[in-house]
């Protein structure tokens, strides 16, 4: 528990690319991209570095993957974002931390929504506060996957092998849990 992915080690041909890298030397969390009623969301006053870098480090490489951010739970604050550019809609932020503490009437109304070309996304499990498990409301494939960790949220988008997501997505999380994060 806790090293980055199982999933990898299951026949991923990507897996020895991106194993043990740490390509993500200062990255920030970017402005732009964000699109739909709630405006972008307020990046946190310090940009935590070892979140961008957990970031770039742990999906880069991943083809599934297509955007990611990791937020402060409870206020949404926004710590790191995949890719550059991607700044996420503070109201798709606030549904789903609305729904993991137990009002799911937000994600009822909008699904999923964080802009930033990412797919509009259709809750299909919330696992007891501690996740939300989507599909892209497409029906072309893909999804999200929110986990919210000791005292972030975080968040994958990915655009197929969804098997491979959820694995990817929950040992992130699982590492962040055994990093304090």
């Amino acid at each position: 528990m806790g090293t980055c992915c199982s999933c990898c080690r299951q026949g991923s041909e990507d897996y020895e690319e991106i194993k043990g890298s740490s390509k993500g030397e200062g990255e920030e969390a970017r402005g732009g991209g964000g699109e739909g009623g709630g405006g972008d969301v307020q990046k946190s006053d310090s940009v935590s570095a070892w979140d961008a870098e957990f970031l770039e480090s742990k999906t880069s490489g991943w083809s599934f993957v297509t955007h990611c951010a990791v937020f402060a739970f409870p206020s949404g604050k926004l710590r790191a974002a995949r890719p550059s550019g991607f700044t996420p809609n503070q109201t798709g932020v606030n549904d789903i931390i609305a729904a993991l503490q137990g009002d799911s009437a937000g994600l009822e109304e909008r699904s999923v929504a964080l802009g930033g070309q990412t797919p509009v996304c259709t809750p299909g499990k919330i696992d007891d506060g501690k996740a939300i498990y989507c599909s892209s409301s497409t029906g072309e494939g893909g999804g999200c996957i929110a986990i919210r960790t000791n005292e972030s949220l975080l968040v994958v988008f990915y655009n197929e092998n969804a098997d491979a997501a959820f694995t990817l997505t929950t040992e992130m999380a699982e590492y962040m849990v055994d990093n304090g994060r």
